[in-house]
Formats: structure tokens, sequence, C-alpha cells
């Protein structure tokens, strides 16, 4: 009969042990997987737009010679044939990436409209005029451009949560493609006042527009890669090389711009000769964009290899720690204790381990918004299953002077005490809250055998009803953040060693939960928000703009739509620095912020142009508020002096789409700008 206890106590022995490490093993490898999911989807998006930067620079090259070769410049025919095979053989890159990751990341009715596009371009680009064809490039580079940004979004790779890596997704899936489209944009424009010797007024606002944006997003980009190389100088070459003769190349085709075009009297350069130092800034754009990529995904790899590794890791150490425990279980089923004892108190154990089990699983799966609901499923099961009237889960506020009930569990019949708990000043709760932040224990059998200076807490425990309670203090990286607390009220109770070691099981574990929730919270608001200015981003401006639209073609609602932009924004960069510029730039949103209720929705649309959704307001109102928005910007001072902005308005019509409504009011934005600048304009 003892032996055969002895055998049972070994296995219940080792059950016990790897019960609770087949959880832990559990999640900690549920979460490495996920980050190697989530890292490898990273390197799919890279891969992909790898590729669409192949192929966009050779529609840019296609494009650049289609305009003189429609003025009759025949030299051109074999390059641009040339293109046409260069351009089929990306696509047909493309495809098998396609069918690689399409689903994954989401593309393949995107990229079969993109090639639709294309084919009807190369079908009918001999019989286009040259503005035409010019048109018809421009809009096939932006969708190119769109298809590389929403892969950042479908990839992961907006939501790298590492300096480095985010900050070199960053470059080469938002700015480098907004600085090489407005340097192919600028390259034909260019060239056409070069064939004819002369430029229309609005091809020299366009040619001036683009040279700001020229400007910025090579600021951005430049800023973005030196912020990579500060947090890993080991990938600063070849990337230093690279921004060094961007920035060359670039304001060498600038000053050209400037020189040879917008402040020249009479356009006398070369076709020829603009055309090659457009191309040289192109080309030099392209070696960053190249030389980050292998930079981004050699960094991508080398955290795959260091998760796969952690992954190794924590199976070693499990099975070593197995063995060591088997060994000592083993000798201890051997020991002279009662073998009733042990089967009792392993019992317990193996049953409680299960209970934790069950709820982590049930976390695991569970999203976000879910969270309350779980976290009071949890405190009821681990509530009944410790035979307590109360359960509950309080927090400190980040100051540490206020102590919040997030969650509570009652049994039936006893009543709930959130409310009382609820924004409780931590002063209240001198003795408890001192002993909590030292990662102290609370064990308290007796209310009534509480010390003297904890009269405080013996007086809300008394006028509560609680007899017994035990609360462990939960920590996060060293400092105390709150509390797991257990009260029984309908009798008195004594806490063993055993069950707060299990117990304190369950404190860490939701600490591991609410740590969760934060990253999974920053990581959303990342998505959402601009950088720079800290306000709502473009994405999320969309987003919104949709919603509402549909919003308002169901319920027959109105809204308007305020664009507006800093005037002459490219000579604060060009007088005080692109520091100074950003200031500016963080300064206006504050000061548009202070004056935007809750309901409206205002974000950075690009560069120094922002967006406003005014909801349940007609466009004479709008028109108002931008007024008052205008004058304030004009009588505030900023570090590089006096400010002015330009305003269109619209309202919302019943056949808009984000697209028309947005022309709309980018329109009237240009009337003001064309009509003198700080003016508000209605379309």
């Amino acid at each position: 009969m003892t032996q055969r206890y002895a055998k049972s106590v070994m296995t219940v022995l080792f059950l016990l042990f790897v019960v609770p490490l087949t959880v832990l093993l559990f999640l900690e490898i549920k979460e490495v997987n996920r980050r190697i999911d989530f890292t490898q989807k990273e390197r799919m998006g890279a891969e992909v737009n790898r590729s669409l930067r192949r192929l966009m620079e050779h529609l840019l090259h296609h494009r650049g010679m289609m305009v003189p070769y429609l003025t009759g410049d025949t030299s051109f025919k074999t390059d641009i044939e040339n293109e046409h095979s260069l351009i089929a053989t990306e696509i047909e890159a493309i495809d098998s990436l396609s069918k690689r990751y399409g689903t994954s990341l989401k593309i393949e009715d995107r990229w079969e409209d993109f090639k639709k596009e294309w084919q009807k371009l190369e079908f009918t680009e001999n019989t286009l005029a040259i503005e035409e064809s010019s048109d018809t490039h421009t809009k096939i580079i932006d969708n190119t451009i769109e298809l590389i940004s929403y892969i950042g979004e479908t990839s992961n790779l907006i939501l790298d949560p590492h300096i480095t890596t985010y900050y070199l997704m960053d470059s080469i899936t938002v700015h480098l493609p907004r600085l090489i489209d407005s340097l192919g944009q600028s390259r034909i424009l260019g060239v056409m006042a070069a064939i004819s010797h002369k430029i229309t007024p609005n091809s020299k606002r366009q040619l001036t527009v683009l040279t700001g944006s020229i400007i910025y997003s090579m600021a951005e980009t430049e800023v973005r890669v030196k912020k990579a190389v500060l947090s890993d100088p080991g990938i600063i070459f070849p990337l230093e090389g690279a921004i060094n003769e961007l920035d060359a190349k670039v304001n060498s085709f600038l000053g050209k711009i400037d020189n040879k075009i917008i402040d020249a009297p009479k356009i006398k350069i070369k076709e020829g000769a603009y055309y090659r130092d457009a191309t040289e800034a192109l080309n030099a754009a392209f070696k960053v964009y190249d030389a980050v990529y292998p930079s981004l995904d050699n960094l991508l790899q080398e955290r795959i290899s260091g998760y796969q590794a952690e992954k190794n890791i924590l199976l070693a150490i499990s099975l070593c720690i197995s063995a060591i425990f088997l060994y000592l279980f083993t000798a201890f089923a051997r020991s002279t204790v009662s073998l009733g004892a042990v089967r009792d108190h392993l019992r317990y154990q193996v049953e409680f381990e299960k209970l934790v089990a069950s709820i982590s699983t049930r976390f695991l799966n569970t999203s976000n918004g879910n969270s309350v609901s779980v976290m009071s499923e949890a405190l009821q099961k681990i509530g009944e299953f410790v035979h307590v009237d109360t359960c509950y889960v309080s927090l400190f506020s980040s100051d540490g002077l206020k102590i919040d009930m997030l969650y509570e569990w009652c049994s039936e019949g006893i009543e709930p005490q959130k409310d009382v708990y609820r924004q409780l000043p931590a002063d209240k709760l001198p003795w408890a809250t001192r002993k909590l932040k030292n990662f102290e224990n609370l064990n308290v059998t007796s209310v009534e055998d509480l010390p003297p200076d904890a009269w405080a807490e013996k007086a809300l425990l008394q006028a509560t009803g609680v007899n017994s309670m035990l609360i462990i203090p939960l920590g996060y990286h060293g400092t105390a953040i709150g509390f797991l607390g257990f009260n029984s009220i309908r009798v008195e109770r004594k806490w063993t060693e055993q069950e707060i070691s299990l117990l304190k099981i369950v404190g860490e574990f939701f600490v591991s939960i609410f740590e969760r929730e934060q990253a999974e919270a920053a990581l959303e608001r990342l998505s959402v928000t601009d950088h720079l200015t800290q306000i709502f981003n473009r994405l999320k401006f969309e987003n919104v703009l949709h919603a509402e639209i549909q919003r308002a073609r169901r319920h027959n609602r109105i809204f308007s739509l305020i664009m507006f932009d800093i005037d002459h924004f490219k000579k604060i960069n060009d007088s005080f620095g692109h520091e100074a510029g950003d200031n500016v730039l963080r300064k206006l949103a504050q000061i548009i912020s202070v004056h935007i209720r809750a309901v409206d929705m205002f974000a950075r649309w690009g560069g120094e142009e922002f967006v406003i959704l005014v909801v349940e307001t007609h466009v004479e109102d709008a028109k108002s508020f931008a007024e008052k928005l205008r004058k304030d910007i004009e009588s505030t001072s900023f570090s590089s002096g006096s400010l002015t902005c330009s305003f269109g308005v619209t309202e919302y019509c019943k056949a808009d789409d984000n697209s028309t409504i947005l022309k709309r009011a980018d329109e009237a934005l240009y009337e003001a700008k064309r009509n003198g600048r700080n003016l508000v304009c209605v379309q």
C-alpha cells in the first residue's frame, strides 16, 4: 500500500510541476510565436514594397521619356521599349509575390486594378497628348505609392515596436516614395518648360509646391535615417554615403529649378541637361531606398533569429528544471511525510493550476474590447475556488495618490464595494498603502487584530463588514501599481502560505494582462497618431471621414470639412531650419486643438497641411469657425515670427465620397492661395 501511495505521490508531484510549467511554456511560446509571425509579416511587406519601388522607378523613367518622345524626339523610342520590358518583368515579379503573400497582405484586388490601369495606358500611350500622358502616368504612380502605404498597414510595418526598424520603415514606406514622386513630377514640368521655353502660371505654382514637398520629404527621410543610425550605429554603412549623395544631388537640382525656371525671366535651360539633373536626383533617392531596405531586412531577420533562440532556451531551461524537480519530488515522496496530507496538498495545488491555465487560455483568445468581462469571470472563478466573499483588483493612479477599484466580484448576497473604492485618496489608507508600495502582503485573519497605526483601515473594513482579508501587491518593473484583494465577510479565515503563494501567481498573471493591454493600446495610438504633432494622422482621418460619410447618408446628417496649410512655410525652413519648422507645426497643432470640440476630428494631412471634420455643422458656420482660427493664428507669436494660414471650407453633399469632398476642400484652399493667402474660401 505504501509503495502504491508513493507512486501516486510521485506522479502527482511531477504533474504539480508539469502543469504550471506547461501553462508558462504555452504562454511564453505563444507570445514568441506571435512575435515571429508579426515580424515575418513585416518582412513580407518590405519585400513586396521593394519590388514596387523598382516598378515605380521604371514608371517614372517611362513617364519622363514620353514627354520628349510625344514632341517628336524619336531618339527615346528604344529606351521606352526597354522600359516596357523592365516594367513587364517587375509586374511578373510582383505577380509571384502576390500569389505568395497576397492573402496575408490583402493586396490581390488592388494589384489587379493596378495592372488594368497600366495595360490601358500601354495600349493608348502613343495616341495621348503630352499633358494627358503625364496625368495618366502620375495617376498610376500615385496608385503605386498608395499601394506601398497600404502594404505598410497590412504587413504590420507601421506598427513596428522597435525604434531602429520603425524609423527605417517610415523612411521607405512614407517619405521616400513622396520624395521620389515629387522629384518625378518636377522633372516632367521642368522638361515641358524647357522644351517650350516658357512656363504657365499654373505650372509655376505646381513646381513651387513640389519644391516645398521635395525639401520636406528629403528632410523627413534624413531625420528618420539619422535617428535609426543613432539607435543602432551598426547600420551607418552604407546609409551615410547614400544620404550625403541624396542631399547633394537634390539641392543641386532644386537650385536649377529656382534659378533656371521659377525665378528666371526667360527659360533657356536645355531639356536634356534638366532631365539629366532630375534623373540624378531621382537615382540618389532610389539609392537611399536600396541602402535602407537591406538594413531593415537584416534587423528583422536578426529579430526573428533572436525569437527562435529565445524559444529554444525556454525549452532547454524547462527540461532542466523538470529533471531537477523530478528528482527532488521523488526524494520527497520517499520521506516520512504523511502521504494523506501530501495528497490533499497536491490535489488542491493541481486543481488551482488547472484553474489558472483555463483563465490564461481565455485571456489569450480575447481581444482588448472583451477584457472587462473576462477579468470579472476570472475573479469569480478564483473567488469561488478559495471560498471568499469578495475578490477585486485595484490600481494606483500614475502619481500614486489615488486608488481605483477596476474589477470586483461578490458572492451571492454580498453588497459590492466598488463605489466606495472608486478614486479613493491613498492617504485615506496610509498603513495599507505604505506596506503595499513596499511589496508586503496584507494577511489579516481578524480585522480586530490590526495594529494601532492601521486605525483608518480598521474603521473602513469594519464599516463594510469585513472579518478577514488578504491583499497581494501587484508590481511592474519594480514599482507597485496596485493590488489583488480577497475579503471574507461571513466568517473569519486564516490564509495558509500555500494559498498565498498560489494567489501571488494569479497576481503576476494579472500584471502580465495589464502589460499586454498597455502595449496593444500604445501600438494602436502609434498607428493613428502623427509622430511630430501628436494629433491624428492621415490614415485615421480618412477612416473617420469614410465613417462620417456613411453616417450622413444613412441618417441624412450634415458635416463640413476644413482644409488649411501654412503660408510660405518653405521660407520658415529655409530661414530658420527644419527644427524651427517642426516647432511651428507642433505649436500650430496645439493652438487648433484648444478650439476643437470633442466630437470633431483634427488631423495632419501631410507636410504643413491640416484637416478638420466639423460634425453637424453647415458650411457658413464652418466658415465662421475657420475665420476665428485664422485670426487666432495670425495674432499668435511663433519662434520664427508671425504666421498666417489659408483655409478651404466645404460641406458634405449626398453624392460625396472621400475623394470628392477632399478635392473640393483642396480647391477652396488653393483659391485662398491664389487670392492672396491668409483667407478663408468656400467651395
